[in-house]
């Protein structure tokens, strides 16, 4: 038996696998990435050791996949099949999605206050949040003292601006459905997709 890691997209087909530290990976094993999942499989002897021995060899060529800084907001869409979800899926297909490592609690926490508003029911927020799991994103540390500095300069909750502060932080561009944090990421200079 052989650990690989696997990938899902949002949709929660998934991407090929490689084995834990090949070199042919363009998924790097750094970082606080929750974007895998392990599995055990059973690989034929005579394969073990191949460094492409689950997928067809690749022309020698660098590929760097776009890294997207991804809101809260982009992840309920999804997980509760929302008129943006396909728009937030076509414009991340084929990049990297990234948040601030904040972002399982504040999925968390938008779930139950939607269930408090009678807006989700309760019943819901377990299969959501089952959903989510299966988003692949790289959870990233942020600065507090830099994002309370952003918080304070647009009046704007913290959690907002960790967003903001991950996005800056990183030189990524943001994908958000709120348009205070579009109108803050443009006076910052990131580049918001829409």
């Amino acid at each position: 038996m052989v650990f690989v890691k696997t990938m899902k997209s949002w949709d929660g087909s998934q991407f090929p696998s490689y084995p834990s530290g090949s070199p042919e990976s363009p998924y790097s094993d750094s970082g606080h990435s929750q974007a895998y999942r392990w599995q055990c499989i059973k690989i034929p002897p005579s394969m073990q050791g191949c460094s492409f021995c689950l997928t067809p060899p690749r022309p020698l060529r660098t590929i760097v996949r776009m890294k997207i800084i991804a809101d809260t907001n982009t992840f309920i869409a999804v997980a509760l099949n929302e008129p943006e979800k396909d728009y937030i899926i076509q414009l991340t297909e084929g990049c990297d999605l990234a948040a601030p490592d904040v972002l399982p609690f504040e999925i968390g926490n938008a779930l139950t206050a939607m269930m408090k508003k009678g807006t989700l029911p309760s019943d819901d927020i377990q299969r959501s949040w089952e959903i989510i799991q299966h988003i692949p994103v790289e959870l990233r540390r942020i600065d507090i003292q830099s994002a309370l500095h952003i918080a304070a300069r647009f009046n704007i909750y913290a959690y907002d601006a960790y967003f903001l502060e991950c996005a800056g932080n990183l030189k990524c561009p943001l994908i958000t459905l709120d348009q205070g944090m579009k109108r803050n990421a443009g006076e910052m200079g990131i580049l918001v997709l829409e």
